[in-house]
């Protein structure tokens, strides 16, 4: 069966940029759409459906890589993965996420690390980096596999449930709502040492305004898909009806 065409953003202000990694990504691997500035980005992404991949020069102007990802994130929900063009640093970080980084002259690690990206979106394997550890779990229990299925079910049933509440709140503007759902889920994200599960629980606990409220849930959401998903490769006898 066919699998649809991944679509990339690439804004970046200059054409030579756009041309050379237009050349290295071919037609059959990916659509990509140029743009040169971030609004145009973000005025193209309203009208039509959130691309796969956002690759995006650092200093982009208006408002720079962060803060177009911050908003497209907050107000879009795109919760896709994005790549930051610039030779200064290795990755970029923020409260929340870690980008990775292709340099301006895109080397042949750059092409690998973006058509590595688009084979996991295919599922052509999965994730380099585990969405969640067991180590806390096996320490706590001195390794006790019942202790250990019993914690996992737990997390399966009740932090899906949890999510489902916080989207019913999440609908209603009830933002108290959300919060204590955040504060009351963050000890199962760190049960299963997923530092971004708990960083979101806590951002949205204590730090996010309204307008970053919903960004969170949706970034919540994906979190909680990649452990379950996790969860299920590693104990298929949890979902077993």
């Amino acid at each position: 069966m066919r699998t649809r065409k991944k679509h990339i953003i690439f804004i970046d202000s200059n054409l030579k940029s756009q041309t050379t990694f237009s050349s290295v990504i071919r037609s059959s691997e990916a659509l990509v759409t140029n743009f040169t500035t971030a609004m145009g980005a973000i005025q193209f992404i309203k009208q039509n459906e959130l691309p796969d991949l956002i690759i995006i020069e650092e200093h982009i102007k208006p408002l720079g890589a962060l803060q177009t990802l911050k908003y497209l994130n907050d107000q879009l929900n795109y919760c896709g993965s994005a790549l930051i063009i610039s030779d200064s640093k290795e990755k970029i970080y923020t409260d929340i996420h870690v980008y990775g980084v292709l340099s301006k002259e895109f080397s042949e690690e750059d092409i690998l690390k973006v058509r590595s990206l688009l084979n996991d979106m295919n599922g052509n394997k999965l994730d380099t980096e585990p969405a969640f550890s067991l180590n806390y779990l096996k320490n706590l229990s001195d390794n006790d596999q019942e202790f250990i299925f019993e914690s996992l079910k737990i997390f399966k049933d009740s932090v899906t449930v949890r999510l489902k509440e916080m989207e019913t709140c999440l609908q209603n503007t009830d933002y108290n709502c959300i919060k204590e759902i955040g504060h009351n889920i963050k000890p199962s994200f760190e049960m299963l040492e997923s530092a971004k599960g708990s960083q979101i629980c806590d951002k949205l606990a204590h730090f996010a305004t309204p307008e970053e409220i919903p960004g969170f849930v949706a970034a919540l959401k994906i979190e909680t898909h990649k452990i379950v998903s996790g969860i299920e490769r590693e104990f298929p006898a949890l979902f077993a009806k």
